[in-house]
């Protein structure tokens, strides 16, 4: 009989959800990597933005919500109620979560666990890591999934709601936490201390059905590519301002941006590009299936972040045998036998200027491009294989 794994999440877009984060594609394809195994742990997603009862999302079991059955719910275990309200106040007052939404998602969740009845639940950030506190009688082991960590970052609004949400999770009673990077998991005891629990380093990965070098040479006709959420925090902008730069040296470099874009923002990013005359474009949305198109279609992949958990989109461009650039402090570059010569430049800091100074060498660097080399070095991460540490994971709770 299976061991039944429950997860607190939200679906991306393309596979029916609402969400264009990376990270709802990554939550995603772990767990139906782990679904794909077929051994004797299941995976189900309680998915707040799937509005049917149940699905079936590729391998995996995905649970939906209505008010209808909200309500439902609510009238059959309104004895819940008081302490649902009394500790999701306790949370607004503590940390702002919204009340109507986090208990909306509560008596949701709440539902979700009497349906499937499982042997772990599994959360995912620091935000529902909370939940733990508003289970009803909770006796199954908790796993939590950090991804990475916002209240050292300026950049990120309201960051000091976070920092104090990421202080107080060392005090929640978890099984096993685990990180996607070693260095994620090093800031989080220098800045918060030690979780009470175990904890583990568990990389991101990539789905190799859709990343891989092509069988046959294609036209490269992007010089750099971002795919990412377009914000200053990724650093398209940045890019941008070197590509002026350059193009004042006479160097003139294609650049396409790809992500989902606030509107205004949008704006004043075309308004840039057509002020300089910059070659460049902007893809608000795309489908994971398609991106490989415009990965195989460029010579560099850049990420200029500000911060990064880990980057999973950097796994999809080597996989593809696209070089990436990128600041040398984010986390991936200081995991073993990732980023090294053949696959990366990497910029002395997230800056324009770093950018500029890297590019304005441009005809030297795309002569260098080895695809298998580049690629070599993430073969190792594809999601099936981080879905096996899990499945062990998993196991060595519940025994």
């Amino acid at each position: 009989m299976k061991k039944v794994v429950l997860a607190l999440g939200y679906i991306p877009k393309q596979k029916g959800g609402l969400q264009t984060s990376g990270l709802s594609l990554g939550i995603f394809d772990l767990h139906n990597s782990v679904n794909s195994l077929n051994t004797d742990i299941e995976v189900v997603i309680a998915a707040t933005d799937i509005f049917v009862p149940e699905k079936i999302i590729e391998n995996t079991r995905v649970l939906g919500w209505s008010k209808k059955a909200l309500v439902r719910h609510t009238i059959k275990r309104f004895y819940r109620i008081p302490f649902f309200i009394y500790t999701i106040v306790l949370l607004w007052l503590k940390y702002r979560m919204p009340i109507v939404s986090t208990l909306s998602k509560v008596v949701f969740f709440d539902d979700a666990i009497e349906r499937v009845k499982p042997d772990i639940i599994h959360f995912h950030g620091a935000g529902y890591a909370f939940y733990i506190k508003a289970l009803w009688r909770n006796h199954r082991p908790v796993v939590l999934r950090l991804h990475g960590m916002n209240g050292h970052n300026e950049t990120i609004p309201h960051y000091m709601i976070h920092r104090k949400m990421e202080r107080d999770l060392t005090l929640l009673p978890f099984n096993l936490v685990t990180f996607i990077s070693e260095k994620n998991r090093i800031d989080w005891l220098n800045y918060y201390g030690a979780f009470s629990c175990d904890t583990a380093v568990i990389l991101n990965g990539y789905n190799e059905r859709l990343f891989y070098i092509p069988n046959e040479p294609q036209e490269k006709r992007y010089d750099l590519l971002t795919i990412a959420s377009v914000c200053d925090n990724k650093g398209q902008k940045r890019v941008l301002e070197a590509l002026k730069r350059l193009k004042e040296d006479n160097i003139s470099l294609k650049y396409l941006i790809i992500g989902a874009c606030d509107v205004e923002y949008k704006k004043e990013l075309v308004s840039y590009i057509n002020k300089y005359n910059i070659n460049a474009e902007i893809l608000s949305f795309c489908n994971q299936d398609e991106l490989i198109k415009y990965l195989w279609a460029s010579h560099y992949f850049i990420l200029p972040s500000v911060a990064e958990g880990l980057g999973k989109v950097f796994f999809e461009s080597l996989a593809c045998g696209v070089p990436v650039i990128l600041p040398k402090d984010l986390p991936i570059v200081y995991e073993k036998d990732i980023i090294n010569s053949d696959n990366a430049l990497l910029l002395d800091d997230y800056t324009s200027n770093s950018i500029y100074e890297i590019l304005k060498n441009w005809y030297n660097l795309s002569a260098k491009i080895d695809a298998d080399k580049v690629a070599c070095s993430v073969s190792s991460y594809k999601w099936q294989s981080i879905a096996k540490i899990y499945v062990a994971q998993y196991k060595n709770i519940i025994k």
